[in-house]
Order: C-alpha cells, then sequence, then structure tokens
C-alpha cells in the first residue's frame, strides 16, 4: 500500500490523493519539457535567421533590412525577458528549499516537509498564469521572427525571379 503521510485519510481520499499526485506530476513534467524543446528550438532558428539575414542584408532594400532587423530583435526581446521571468520564477520556487535544511530534521519529518514542498513547487510551476506567460511569450516571440523570416524569404525569391523588393 503506498503511504499519503497521512494514516487517517480514507481509501477514496488516499485514492484522490495519489490520481492528483500523478496528474501534478504529469502536467509538470510535460510543461517543462515542451518549454525546454520550445526554447531549444527557437535558439536555433535565431541563429538561422540571423545567418539569412546576414547573407542577403547587403541586396536589400533599406526598409526591408530595418523591418527585418526591428522584428527579430523584438522577437529575440521577448525571448530573452520570457527566460529570465522563468529563471526568477523558478528560483523564487526553490529557496524554500533551504529552509527544509534547517534546523535540521528527523527522516520521516524532513521526506514529510519535503514531499509538501515538491507538491506545493509542482503546483505553482504548472498553474494557469505561468502556462498563459508561456504561450504569449512564444506567440509573440515566434510571431515576430516568422514575419522576419517571411521579408527575407520574399525578397530572396523576389532577387532569383527578378520581382520588386518589399518593403522599399
Amino acid at each position: 500500500m503506498l503511504s499519503t503521510g497521512d494514516e487517517t485519510l480514507s481509501e477514496q481520499e488516499r485514492a484522490a490523493k495519489i490520481t492528483t499526485d500523478m496528474l501534478l506530476q504529469i502536467t509538470s513534467v510535460s510543461f517543462d519539457r515542451a518549454a525546454a524543446y520550445t526554447s531549444l528550438v527557437t535558439v536555433g532558428g535565431y541563429a538561422g535567421a540571423f545567418s539569412i539575414w546576414a547573407f542577403v542584408s547587403n541586396e536589400l532594400p533599406r526598409l526591408a533590412s530595418a523591418s527585418v532587423a526591428l522584428l527579430l530583435g523584438f522577437s529575440l526581446l521577448i525571448f530573452v525577458l520570457y527566460e529570465i521571468y522563468k529563471m526568477v520564477s523558478i528560483t523564487r520556487q526553490l529557496l524554500p528549499l533551504s529552509g527544509l535544511l534547517n534546523p535540521p530534521k528527523q527522516p520521516t519529518e524532513f521526506l514529510r516537509a519535503f514531499e509538501n514542498f515538491e507538491r506545493k513547487r509542482k503546483l505553482k510551476s504548472a498553474t494557469r498564469g505561468q502556462i498563459w506567460t508561456w504561450i504569449i511569450a512564444m506567440i509573440l516571440s515566434i510571431g515576430s521572427a516568422l514575419s522576419a523570416v517571411g521579408i527575407l524569404f520574399y525578397n530572396m525569391l523576389a532577387i532569383i525571379l527578378e520581382w520588386p523588393l518589399w518593403p522599399h
């Protein structure tokens, strides 16, 4: 039988607590992995976009080059600000962990306190506010970066097909 730390819970309450803990664990891990994967893809996208821009910047009209710079810069700013927000948020969630070590506790008391801490941390990391902040940051960051890449690709295609460059 799994221990929930509270022997007075009924079987139904224990099952509900175990189920809640499992769902919380799945949500927390899924959110962390999605954020890490998105960050990796985004960083790779920036490297590619800046490389393409550097390659064709001499051929672009001044306004097109400035538009690409503004859009990529805005995207990068949003991405970096979100990463700083996430870093501060994680630090704030982990600071109470040091309180578990002082004063020294008995092993069972420490484990109970740690389980409580970890449950609260996972709950905070998977809140709607955190998820919506991530969604908004990614939409703004990726949307502006894709707009910049669209301008770059159009102008590269325009150079090849001898169409007018945009914007002039």
